[in-house]
């Protein structure tokens, strides 16, 4: 497994795992308020998207 370790995958955090524990993090909070967050952004998201075509 070391040696196949990139420069990038030798960073003590990588993006990807800052990520992973944040949406933990938040997930053990409030898993319903997480949803509801998602839900709205994907909405707007869509909504933006759906102005530019």
């Amino acid at each position: 497994m070391k040696k196949m370790k990139t420069v990038k995958d030798s960073q003590p955090w990588s993006e990807r795992e800052k990520v992973l524990l944040l949406l933990l993090l938040v997930s053990v909070i409030d898993i319903p308020s997480l949803i509801d967050t998602l839900y709205q952004i994907g909405y707007e998201f869509g909504q933006a998207l759906a102005l530019w075509f």
